[in-house]
């Protein structure tokens, strides 16, 4: 199928799908976007509130310090542990997904149109995005659920976290947030890295995307997650 053939059908499946949210009858549905609350982080006693639950025993040194680093950066790199097994299996899931084994996920491929569309083969010698992988590779879940990655978030939120939107990458490309000063998981399938930010995140093509130390012309495969309270 050539590119121009492919339009047409994009603009198709492009009434049905406004974004990568999906139903609540779908398996973990991506939460719809509500107007964002500050964080406890944002506050300027933040700190003061963290050493006083760290004294309290409430926090342990460690926790402690990673929301230290957190507020002073609005970034971490987190550490996944145990969970790091978790990565090897998304990364799977998300080659069998950019080579079309999952037809119900729907792509975003910017050299072949702006509207999502199921997955076609001329869209893989190109930058692209599936939408909500996790719901169709039960790995990319796994990962996300990771519980470092929750009980972070968890800290962050005083609430459990909610998945927004997530997307992943195959040659990713600066990808403008959607909504104002998201908390953004980043899960680098290649450096086995997690990052977590707040903020939009976007980047000129050689430079790092947002929390990444290399250019993001050489990052292969990204998992980006958006997570609120």
């Amino acid at each position: 199928m050539t590119a121009s053939a492919w339009r047409p059908m994009m603009a198709r499946h492009a009434r049905h799908h406004k974004d990568d949210r999906l139903s609540a009858t779908q398996p973990h549905p991506v939460q719809p976007i509500r107007a964002e609350a500050a964080l406890w982080t944002d506050h300027a006693d933040a700190e003061a509130v963290i050493d006083a639950r760290a004294s309290r025993g409430e926090l342990t040194g460690r926790q402690a310090e990673r929301l230290r680093d957190w507020v002073r950066d609005r970034r971490i790199i987190l550490p996944l542990g145990t969970s790091a097994d978790r990565i090897g299996p998304a990364a799977r899931g998300l080659d069998q997904a950019f080579a079309g084994a999952f037809p119900a996920l729907l792509f975003v491929c910017p050299r072949l149109g702006p509207a999502p569309s199921p997955w076609v083969p001329e869209l893989v010698p190109h930058p692209a995005a599936v939408l909500a992988p996790q719901t169709a590779v039960p790995a990319i879940q796994a990962l996300l659920d990771a519980p470092p990655v929750q009980r972070f978030l968890a800290q962050l939120f005083e609430a459990p976290p909610r998945l927004m939107h997530c997307r992943g990458y195959l040659r990713p490309r600066p990808d403008p947030a959607p909504a104002p000063n998201p908390v953004i998981v980043w899960f680098d399938l290649d450096a086995a890295t997690v990052t977590v930010t707040r903020g939009p995140a976007s980047s000129a093509p050689d430079r790092p995307l947002a929390p990444f130390p290399i250019p993001i012309l050489a990052i292969q495969r990204l998992l980006r997650a958006e997570f609120a309270p």
